[in-house]
């Protein structure tokens, strides 16, 4: 099977860093309190392009016959938890911070146990346990895991070579099914929108001009699907879950048909290496996940306290608009770099580290039974 991964000296890795980054962007401002931005619906945008870039690794493997259970998930593992474990420690400071100035609120007090930080870091939030810290992002991490999770299963009844193989992986995925629960599962089709993308075969657009206007027209339907119909139908606060998952499942597609455009048309693409714009744009990428699990707790507690009738600085509405919430939310960007220069930009030296570690292990054993 033809698998089309994402080359990372094209124009196509260009733009999706790009995409990252402001897709996380829009969560903060979304929560910094500009509420026409939606913020929800960039997560959908999130399912598809990690459906997009790990299936397609996941596939390539499988099918080539070089998959490792162990290197698949020391390589997710530590892309998530560099993250997640400092994210967890700094939300119970600003939670405890937060209780120290403002009393002991009985929702910040139920969030804290420390069965719910287990729970967060084993990605068991919306199993059994709520988000911790009232740190909201957190729920879409643990969707994202048990997608790693259950997508190479699947995978495996295909490919798997023997019988006995494909039944216990059947097996597997239908108690994985029962564990995780409808509301899990509900945007598991999300993320495959991903996985479709790299195994589509790309479109064959040579003339500049067609080009330009099959990626304007993806664009801009992926722009009305998240903008406008959200929108419209976020004006109406009797939104029930239907209506909502039809918006979710529209933003996915239209975002995912973007990708295919992308894939297609700029995938083959190389980069000249001396112009800053890739540089950059892998440079916002490279924090945008500490952003988007870190920025919660610090933007809720400087929200709150600044709207404290302790700290009244009596600005207008339009001052404040202005001047203060974008001063926040630069200060949370500027926090959320801060600490992937100790994390997430380490990942790479982290995962490096446990899987020479796995592999010495493995060759003492040997050196054992000689």
């Amino acid at each position: 099977m033809r698998v089309n991964l994402v080359k990372h000296e094209s124009r196509a890795s260009t733009l999706f860093d790009l995409i990252r980054f402001m897709v996380a962007l829009m969560v903060v401002v979304f929560h910094g309190g500009v509420e026409l931005v939606p913020g929800y619906e960039a997560v959908m945008v999130f399912f598809v392009l990690s459906g997009l870039f790990i299936s397609s690794s996941v596939v390539k493997q499988i099918s080539e016959n070089r998959w490792s259970w162990k290197v698949y998930l020391v390589n997710r593992l530590s892309r998530l938890w560099v993250v997640l474990i400092p994210a967890l420690f700094l939300a119970l400071f600003w939670a405890k911070l937060r209780i120290g100035i403002f009393g002991n609120e009985e929702k910040f007090v139920r969030g804290l146990g420390s069965d719910i930080f287990l729970g967060n870091m084993f990605f068991l939030q919306g199993i059994f346990t709520p988000v911790f810290a009232l740190n909201g992002p957190l729920w879409s991490l643990a969707y994202e895991f048990w997608y790693y999770i259950l997508f190479p299963c699947i995978v495996h009844i295909f490919y798997a070579p023997k019988k006995s193989t494909k039944a216990l992986y059947l097996a597997f995925v239908v108690l994985l099914l029962f564990f995780l629960g409808k509301e899990i599962l509900i945007y598991f089709p999300v993320w495959l929108l991903g996985s479709l993308v790299v195994l589509i075969k790309p479109l064959l657009i040579l003339k500049k001009l067609h080009r330009k206007l099959i990626i304007f027209a993806a664009a801009l339907f992926t722009f009305l699907s998240i903008n406008l119909l959200y929108i419209i139908f976020q004006t109406n606060h009797a939104l029930d879950s239907e209506v909502q998952l039809f918006i979710d499942y529209l933003v996915a597609f239209s975002f995912s048909v973007l990708c295919y455009v992308i894939m297609s048309l700029y995938n083959d693409n190389r980069e000249d290496k001396s112009l800053k714009i890739p540089q950059l744009c892998k440079y916002l990428a490279g924090f945008s996940y500490t952003l988007y699990l870190t920025h919660y707790p610090i933007l809720h507690f400087v929200r709150d306290y600044t709207l404290s009738p302790d700290f009244d600085l009596n600005l207008s509405s339009l001052v404040s608009m202005l001047v203060i919430n974008p001063l926040i939310l630069l200060t949370v960007i500027l926090y959320a770099l801060l600490i992937s220069r100790y994390t997430e930009k380490h990942t790479n030296k982290v995962r490096q580290f446990v899987l020479k570690n796995l592999k010495r292990e493995k060759y003492l054993k040997q050196d054992a039974t000689l």
